[in-house]
């Protein structure tokens, strides 16, 4: 396991609890070491757990292989009553952000090479560099960035 946070080391705070190396890629189960959260609307601390679900991350390339991160996160209640949100999902600072189907490392990869080729172009070099995204993915991509300050 040392090996693996040596080669990806966003993924150090994390609890990692299998590592499935197969010809089509890597998969690593891992879970959240922390016991409580912010809540991202109010940013009151939360110990109380609601639940636990999966996330499948897709993460930059490992020898040339796909690598799917497969990480368990947990769902809080937001104990200030006059928050807007009930519950909130942890987030891992540095790998995950909110509806990301990527980790903010292979995000920022996929981004750079949506600039510089756009939409069928960036995909096919992605697939090349062994992550799968459609060309409406990298358009999307795209048009989520912030525009440039002048």
């Amino acid at each position: 396991m040392e090996i693996i946070l040596a080669l990806l080391p966003h993924l150090v705070g994390l609890r990692l609890e299998a590592v499935v190396v197969r010809a089509v890629g890597v998969r690593i189960d891992a879970a959240t070491r922390t016991v409580r959260a912010a809540c991202g609307v109010c940013g009151v601390w939360s110990s109380t757990v609601q639940g636990r679900y999966t996330r499948r991350l897709a993460d930059v390339r490992l020898g040339g292989h796909e690598v799917l991160v497969v990480l368990t996160v947990r769902r809080f209640t937001c104990v200030n009553s006059g928050c807007q949100r009930r519950t909130f999902v942890e987030q891992v600072p540095g790998l995950t952000r909110r509806y990301a189907r990527h980790t903010v490392l292979a995000a920022s990869d996929l981004e750079a090479v949506a600039v510089a080729l756009g939409g069928r172009a960036g995909s096919r070099l992605a697939q090349r560099l062994a992550v799968s995204v459609s060309r409406t993915t990298v358009i999307r991509m795209i048009r989520r960035m912030p525009d440039p300050q002048w």
